[in-house]
C-alpha cells in the first residue's frame, strides 16, 4: 500500500557540496502531516537499549493509535513504545500471538487500504498474520510454507495480493481464504501493482487478469512488444517503469492508460549545471527514491533530481551537504527532504531549493529517520529521538559556509601533501599553517581532522626516527609510531637485543600508550621478542650438535617473524635466513630435510582458494622427495603436491594415487575431526571433481511432439564410466534422487501463455535411478523413464508432484544434476511441442 510518505533504507554516500538556490516553479504547497500530538517545545529522547540491529526503515507509527510506535528490531520480536508514558509492549503480548515472537521488519508492516482498523503483517519464512482492531482477532495463513519467502503485498477492494518468492497468493475478503494464485508463475515477486485496465502488474515481466484468470508473460499492455519489466514505481495514478532492455528507455504509464516514452538523456537542465545528464532509466536503479505524486524524486552523487510524470521532465538541484566519511540518512517530509548523521542535519525545501544546516542537538548516530510539518522522528542505534524543527531553527543553526570550509580544507590537505611527506620540518610547517587557517572555524570535525592531521605523521628512516624519540614536546601519537618503526626497523635487521632495550625504553617513557596495552601491537611485539630472546640464550647453554642448535634458532624466531612481517603473506626472513645456512652448511644432517620443508613453506602465498595450478610448487616438491628420498615429511609434502596440481582429469587421477600413498603413510592426516585431518578434504575435492568426469547423465524424450493428454515420457540414463565404484551424497530426504526438472514455454510470444501448473503430491515417490546414499557401480547403466504429466522433482526441492502440459505451445525440458551441495550439471535443454 502507498503510505503517505516513502522511506528507504539508509545510504552510506558520499555526497559533495555545490550551492543552488534556484526556485523550483509551480511547486504544490502541500498539505500538513502530523504522525504524533506531542507538543514539544524542544527534543524527547527514548532509550531502547544496546543489543538491537535494525533492517531499513526499521520502524512506523502505529496505524490504529496516536503517539504510538512500532519498532521492528532484525534480532528480537517487535514492540510498540508510546511516546507520552515511555512505556513498552511487545508484539506477542500486544497482539496474542506466536506468529509475532519471530522478528517483522517495518516494510513488512501493512494497513489494508479498504478495511479501516486491519493491519497485515508479513513474516519472510513465518507466513502473513492479519489483524483486526475492531475484534482484537487475528488470521495466521501459513503463506510461508516449505520455506516459502513472503515478498510483499497489495490491496484492491476484493482481495490482498501477496507476492512470495515462488509465486503469487490472494486472499478473498468475502471468503476469508487465503491461497495460490491458479497457473502463478514460479518467480520471485517483489513488486505488485496494478495499471489502468486493473490487470495486476508484476516484476519479472507478468501482468495477471483477476477477471479472465489469464498469465500475460510480458506487457505489451504498455507497447513493450520486445521488453520485460525490470522494475516500477507509482505515485499516485502514474506509473514508472523500466524495461529490462540494454537500452536506457524510460516509461511513464498516464492515468489514462497511455504510454508516455521518455529517452536517454531527456530532461531540463539546471542552470546552475552543466552536465548532460544521466539516463533516466538510472531513477528507479538508484537505491534513494521517493514518490510524491505527480513527481519522483530520486538522489545521485551530487544532486537531488526530480523527474516530472507529466511532461517527462527532470529538473536537478546541488546539494550543499558537507563531505564526510559517514554516510547520511534519508527522509522525506511534507515540502521538504531531510539528510541526517551523526555530525549534520541538513534540509532541502523543495519550494525554495533552499539547504539549512543544522548541527545534532544530542549525540545520536541514526538509523533511520522520518519526518512530518513539525517534527523529526530520528531511530539511532540505541534510542528514539523526537525533535522539535523550530527548535533546531532557533538553536542548532549551523554555518551555511561549512560545506565550502570543507572543500577548502581537502584542497589544501591535496596541496600541501600532508599525508604523504617524511620530512619531519616540512611536516610541522604544514600542519602549522593548516591549524592556524582554520583556528577560527567552529566545527568539530574540521576540529578533529585537524588533530588527525597532528598525529598522523609516520617515517620509516632511522635518522628520523631517532630525531623524533630527542625532540621535546612532541606529540605523543607520533612518538608511539617512531617507537614502533624503529622497533620493527631494527627486527628487520635481527638486531633483536637492541630492539628490546627499546621496547622498555618505550613501556618507561609512555606507560599510557595504546600500543603498550594488553591487546596493542607493541605490547604482542614485546612479548614474541622476550620469548624468542630466552629461548634463544637457553640454546647457546645446551650441549647438542650445531645443526640442532641452528634448527632451534629457526623455530624460536619463526613466531617472531609472524608480528613483524609486512603485507598479506607472512615474512619469515629471519628464520628463513637459518634455514638457508643450515641446509647449506649441513646438508647431510638429520634437520636438513626439516630446513628446506619449513623454508618452502613459508614461501607459498595462494592467491585462490584451491591453490590449484602452480607447476613451480609441484616441480620443487618433487625435487624435495629426490634429494630426501626417506624425509618423514613425504606424506605432507605428497599432499601439498596433490593440491598445486591443476584440475584435469589427469592431475586428478594423479592426485588421488599420491593422496592414497600419503593416508597409506600417516594416516591421522585423513582422520576425520583430528587437528591434522585436513587432507581429508582434499581427497574428497579431488574424487568429487573426479566423478564429473566418470559419470555421464543424458536424457531423451520418448515422443518430441504430441497431442495434450498424452504422455510425456523423460528417460533419463546415469552411467558410472569409471572403474570404482561411486556413493552420491545424500543432498534431500532419503531416497530422493540427486536430479531434477526444470520446464518452462520456450515461446513467451504466444497470447495468454499460461505458466505450467505445478501440483504438489503426496508420499515420496519411488525411482530406479540410485538415490542419495547408494552405490553406482562401475559400468553400468541407469535407466528410468518418467512421465512428466504424472511425477516429476521441482527443480531444487525434494517434493514429488506433476507438471500439468493443459495448453499448446513449445517447451523447454531442463535436467539438473547434482553431485554436491554447490555441484550441478544441466543437460541440454530439449524441446517438447504440445499440439
Amino acid at each position: 500500500m502507498l503510505q503517505p510518505y516513502f522511506l528507504l533504507p539508509a545510504l552510506a554516500l558520499l555526497l559533495a557540496c555545490q550551492g543552488n538556490s534556484q526556485h523550483t516553479g509551480h511547486y504544490p504547497n502541500p498539505a500538513s502531516t502530523h504522525f504524533s500530538s506531542l507538543h514539544l517545545d524542544s527534543l524527547r529522547a527514548f532509550p531502547l537499549g544496546q543489543d538491537f540491529s535494525f533492517y531499513g526503515t526499521g520502524f512506523l507509527f502505529s496505524p490504529f493509535e496516536k503517539n504510538k510506535v512500532w519498532f521492528c528490531p532484525d534480532n528480537r520480536e517487535a514492540f510498540e513504545l508510546d511516546l507520552e508514558s515511555g512505556s513498552q509492549v511487545s508484539f506477542p503480548q500486544k497482539f496474542g500471538h506466536s506468529f509475532f515472537q519471530k522478528s517483522i521488519r517495518a516494510d513488512g508492516v501493512h494497513p489494508d487500504a479498504f478495511e479501516p482498523g486491519v493491519c497485515w503483517f508479513l513474516n519472510f519464512h513465518e507466513g502473513v498474520f492479519r489483524y483486526d482492531r475492531a475484534t482484537g482477532r487475528g488470521q495466521w495463513f501459513d503463506v510461508g510454507q516449505h520455506r516459502r519467502a513472503v515478498i510483499c503485498t497489495f490491496f484492491d477492494d476484493k482481495q490482498v495480493w501477496i507476492g512470495t518468492s515462488n509465486g503469487l497468493w490472494r486472499y478473498e475478503r468475502q471468503s476469508g481464504a487465503c491461497r495460490p494464485v491458479e497457473h502463478s508463475p514460479n518467480v520471485w515477486i517483489t513488486q505488485l501493482s496494478k495499471n489502468a485496465s486493473g490487470h495486476l502488474l508484476i516484476g519479472h515481466g507478468y501482468t495477471y487478469d483477476p477477471e479472465s484468470h489469464c498469465w500475460t508473460f510480458e506487457n505489451d499492455l504498455y507497447s513493450f512488444s520486445d521488453s520485460l519489466v525490470e522494475n516500477h514505481l507509482t505515485a499516485g495514478q502514474y506509473t514508472l517503469i523500466a524495461p529490462r532492455t540494454a537500452d536506457n528507455r524510460l516509461c511513464i504509464v498516464r492515468p489514462d492508460g497511455q504510454t508516455l516514452h521518455t529517452v536517454d538523456f531527456k530532461w531540463t537542465t539546471s542552470p546552475t549545471s552543466s552536465r548532460r545528464g544521466w539516463p533516466l532509466k538510472h531513477f528507479l536503479r538508484n537505491s534513494a527514491i521517493f514518490s510524491e505524486p505527480p513527481y519522483f524524486w530520486t538522489i545521485d552523487s551530487r544532486e537531488l533530481l526530480r523527474l516530472d510524470a507529466r511532461n517527462a521532465s527532470v529538473e536537478l538541484y546541488p546539494l550543499e551537504l558537507p563531505r564526510f566519511s559517514e554516510g547520511y540518512r534519508y527522509g522525506h517530509a511534507p515540502g521538504e527532504i531531510w539528510f541526517v548523521n551523526s555530525r549534520y542535519w541538513l534540509a532541502f525545501d523543495k519550494q525554495t531549493a533552499a539547504t539549512r544546516l543544522y548541527h545534532p542537538p544530542l549525540p545520536l548516530r541514526p538509523v533511520s529517520l522520518l519526518a512530518d510539518s513539525d517534527c523529526l522522528y530520528l531511530l539511532g542505534q540505541d534510542s528514539f529521538v523526537v525533535v522539535r524543527k523550530q527548535f533546531l531553527i532557533d538553536h542548532y543553526a549551523g554555518d551555511s559556509d561549512i560545506a565550502r570550509q570543507h572543500e577548502r580544507f581537502n584542497q589544501l590537505v591535496d596541496s600541501l601533501r600532508v599525508y604523504q611527506t617524511t620530512d619531519w620540518a616540512a611536516w610541522k610547517a604544514q600542519v602549522a599553517f593548516l591549524q592556524e587557517t582554520f583556528q577560527d572555524k567552529n566545527d568539530p570535525v574540521l576540529r578533529e581532522r585537524l588533530a588527525a592531521l597532528a598525529a598522523n605523521f609516520q617515517s620509516t628512516d632511522e635518522k628520523t626516527l631517532r630525531a623524533l624519540l630527542a625532540e621535546k614536546g612532541i606529540h605523543p601519537t607520533v612518538l608511539d609510531n617512531a617507537y614502533n618503526n624503529l622497533i620493527l626497523l631494527l627486527l628487520r635487521r635481527g638486531q633483536l637485543r637492541p630492539a628490546l632495550a627499546l621496547c622498555r625504553e618505550f613501556q618507561a617513557r609512555r606507560p599510557e600508550s595504546p600500543l603498550l596495552g594488553e591487546y596493542g601491537g607493541e605490547w604482542q611485539t614485546r612479548v614474541q621478542l622476550e620469548t624468542a630472546v630466552r629461548r634463544l640464550d637457553s640454546i647457546g647453554r645446551c650441549r647438542q650438535p650445531a645443526y640442532e642448535s641452528e634448527w632451534a634458532k629457526g623455530q624460536a624466531l619463526q613466531g617472531l617473524c609472524m608480528f613483524v612481517s609486512e603485507g598479506s603473506c607472512y615474512d619469515f626472513f629471519l628464520s628463513d635466513s637459518i634455514y638457508r645456512a643450515l641446509v647449506r652448511r649441513y646438508p647431510n644432517s638429520p634437520r636438513a630435510d626439516d630446513a628446506a620443508y619449513q623454508r618452502f613453506l613459508n614461501s607459498r602465498c595462494y592467491e585462490g582458494e584451491d591453490g590449484s595450478n602452480h607447476p613451480e610448487e609441484v616441480q620443487y616438491w618433487a625435487q624435495f622427495l629426490k634429494r630426501y628420498p626417506g624425509s618423514h615429511w613425504r606424506p605432507q609434502v605428497l599432499a601439498h603436491m596433490t593440491w598445486a596440481l591443476d584440475r584435469t582429469e589427469a592431475d586428478l587421477r594423479k592426485g588421488l594415487r599420491w593422496l592414497a600413498e600419503a593416508e597409506r603413510l600417516q594416516p591421522s592426516l585423513f582422520a576425520e575431526g583430528e587437528p591434522v585431518g585436513e587432507f581429508l578434504y582434499m581427497k574428497q575435492v579431488f574424487q568429487q571433481q573426479l566423478d564429473w568426469f566418470e559419470l555421464d547423465f543424458v536424457i531423451a524424450l520418448k515422443k518430441s511432439t504430441l497431442r495434450r493428454g498424452e504422455p510425456v515420457e523423460l528417460t533419463f540414463s546415469l552411467r558410472n564410466t569409471g572403474l570404482a565404484p561411486k556413493t552420491l551424497p545424500l543432498l534431500r530426504a532419503q531416497g530422493f534422487p540427486n536430479f531434477s526438472v526444470d520446464i518452462a514455454p520456450a515461446d513467451l510470444l504466444v497470447n495468454c501463455v499460461k505458466p505450467l501448473n505445478y501440483q504438489e503430491a503426496t508420499g515420496t515417490g519411488t525411482s530406479a535411478l540410485p538415490p542419495a546414499k547408494q552405490t553406482l557401480l562401475p559400468g553400468k547403466t541407469y535407466q528410468e523413464t518418467w512421465d512428466l504429466a504424472q511425477t516429476a522433482w521441482r527443480v531444487r526441492e525434494a517434493l514429488p508432484g506433476r507438471f500439468v502440459f493443459d495448453q499448446p505451445g513449445v517447451f523447454l525440458i531442463t535436467a539438473h544434476f547434482y553431485l554436491g551441495a554447490d555441484s550441478e550439471k544441466v543437460t541440454k535443454a530439449l524441446r517438447l511441442e504440445v499440439e
